[in-house]
């Protein structure tokens, strides 16, 4: 909480004046902000005989270098020498090595045909983007087909997924309808 700022009454007006000095408003401002808190006492720090900004000879021979030190202890640095050698040394005989399995959760489903799966019509197409009509009228075979193609590569992945809940669905049905079938 901030200090009451002391005022006189000035003698001639009546009205209350700050007769602080300048050194003192600086001061009563400074108390005001915030402030670090120092992390160790002023004593600890001192040290008698210690200049605090010592300053370096520089000769026309003095070289002033960047020293890189490594974190990293005897053993590991000799590790990563052994590797990077073993990685620059080409074997003499060529071993076979086996590769890994790979993991894999499920196989990849074959591609489909590259016969397209929707017959469209340059009408479905206009039905579909009004917008764009003139632009697909004037569309010639080859960019007709080149259309079927990519709505082909984009609906294969779906098509797939619908497939497997097609597959599941129907499976289903009829394993229920076998379970209330001898229930009756």
């Amino acid at each position: 909480m901030a200090l009451e700022t002391p005022l006189q009454y000035d003698l001639f007006t009546g009205e209350k004046v700050d007769n602080r000095t300048a050194t003192q408003r600086k001061a009563d401002a400074q108390r005001d902000q915030l402030q670090q808190i120092e992390m160790f006492k002023q004593r600890e720090i001192a040290q008698f005989g210690v200049r605090a900004h010592p300053q370096m000879s520089l000769s026309p021979h003095t070289k002033l270098v960047l020293v890189r030190e490594d974190p990293r202890t005897e053993e590991e640095i000799e590790r990563d020498r052994m590797k990077e050698a073993e990685d620059n040394t080409h074997p003499m005989f060529v071993i076979p090595h086996p590769s890994p399995p790979e993991k894999t959760l499920r196989p990849s489903p074959p591609p489909l045909p590259p016969q397209p799966v929707l017959t469209l019509k340059p009408a479905d197409l206009i039905t579909c983007r009004p917008d764009l009509a003139k632009q697909i009228e004037r569309l010639d075979q080859s960019g007709f087909d080149e259309i079927i193609e990519i709505l082909h590569h984009l609906l294969q992945p779906d098509l797939w997924l619908t497939l497997r809940f097609a597959l599941d669905w129907y499976f289903f049905s009829q394993t229920t309808n076998l379970h209330t079938r001898q229930i009756q």
